[in-house]
């Protein structure tokens, strides 16, 4: 019998890493955009932690803190119309490699804040900053 526990604990831990992996992969929150004519796909991790808020011509994606006294929020991302007359495109950092892709034939700004966005001496900075850290794949999932 002992000669089968090594064995049975090594195909123990590949089951536990293929759920893992299936969850996270497969289990996405999924975001329709009627405004931009888009499908976002949100790490599941995300449940309950932002708030999207849509324009006319632009889509951004907010930090949402549990503490909801708190009138901070941390920009993540936002997609814009790059036809806007309110956009200025030194107000943004880089997200993926270029600042504009096309999305059904429009060209949009694609973008988060040049600061940190949400203060670094609060106790949720560091979910914030998980969160931001994950704003490229979610970005990368548009279709």
């Amino acid at each position: 019998m002992k000669k089968y526990r090594i064995p049975i604990i090594i195909v123990i831990c590949i089951l536990v890493f293929v759920s893992i992996f299936a969850f996270n992969k497969y289990n996405k929150i999924k975001y329709n955009s009627k405004t931009l004519g888009i499908t976002l796909s949100f790490p599941a991790s995300f449940k309950d932690k932002y708030t999207i808020k849509e324009t006319n011509d632009s889509l951004s994606v907010y930090f949402k803190p549990e503490d909801s006294s708190s009138p901070k929020t941390g920009l993540l991302f936002t997609i814009i119309n790059a036809d806007s007359k309110d956009l200025n495109p030194d107000s943004y950092d880089n997200i993926l490699k270029d600042k504009f892709i096309t999305i059904n034939n429009q060209k949009y700004l694609v973008g988060s804040t040049t600061d940190v966005g949400f203060p670094d001496d609060n106790k949720e900075f560091k979910t914030y900053q998980k969160m931001k850290n994950q704003c490229k794949s979610i970005i990368e999932s548009i279709n």
